[in-house]
């Protein structure tokens, strides 16, 4: 009988060793609030890309934000801790580069003069805009995060100073409209529109100063129009 119980016992101590070794938080998060507060190093729930609450817990506590609350979020995985990367929550438009004009897309906010907001995580940094990505929804591994998105082309441009987080609108059977897109949105950096229009840049993959991404979801290197853009640069 002795060994039986101390067998038993033997399965509980591992069962619930287990158990608290799943629960071991796979990501961590510094997160910073409109009002100036902080929490840091803070369990959190990754939030998915429609999330209108982000969920973190404080020493075993949970608390629950409104999303629009959110100033930022900074999170890294914990066997990754150098790798962070950052979120947050920000109204977006359309562009209209016949127009130039921003403009809602969601009809029905649109009517209020509204527009709607979602969850981002930043791409790449430029002197003056930002490249931000959107997703569905992210997932922690046990040894990476990944991320999962709903649209063909997820990049949106964020002009310094800017309102809005402007999508990039792409078509692979029109990857001339991108070209314009781009020179319109970037107009005010004369150069820089010219280099747009020079349809090289945008067909050419071999060319060695070609701003070509090499796929068919981004008709150009996103990234180097961020470092390229001065805003307000004459020729």
């Amino acid at each position: 009988m002795r060994r039986i119980i101390c067998g038993l016992l033997s399965i509980i101590c591992c069962v619930v060793f287990a158990i608290g070794a799943k629960a071991a938080p796979k990501v961590l998060a510094d997160v910073m609030l409109k009002s100036g507060k902080e929490y840091d190093n803070v369990e959190i729930k990754l939030p998915k890309g429609w999330d209108k609450n982000l969920n973190i817990k404080v020493e075993g506590k949970k608390l629950t934000f409104p999303a629009d609350s959110i100033d930022r979020v900074v999170f890294w995985h914990v066997k990754n801790p150098d790798n962070k990367q950052l979120l947050c929550y920000h109204e977006y438009a359309i562009f209209n580069d016949e127009t130039d004009e921003y403009t809602s897309p969601d009809k029905k906010l649109r009517k209020k003069g509204l527009y709607p907001s979602q969850w981002f995580t930043l791409h790449y940094v430029g002197e003056d805009v930002y490249m931000w990505t959107t997703f569905a929804s992210i997932k922690a591994g046990d040894n990476s995060v990944t991320y999962s998105g709903s649209l063909d082309s997820p990049y949106f441009f964020h002009k310094k100073n800017g309102r809005f987080f402007v999508h990039i609108p792409f078509n692979r059977i029109r990857p001339g409209m991108t070209r314009n897109w781009l020179i319109a949105f970037f107009a005010d950096d004369e150069v820089l529109s010219e280099t747009l229009k020079d349809k090289k840049e945008l067909y050419d993959r071999d060319r060695k100063n070609s701003m070509r991404n090499g796929t068919v979801y981004t008709p150009y290197k996103y990234e180097d129009i961020a470092d390229q853009y001065k805003a307000g640069r004459k020729k």
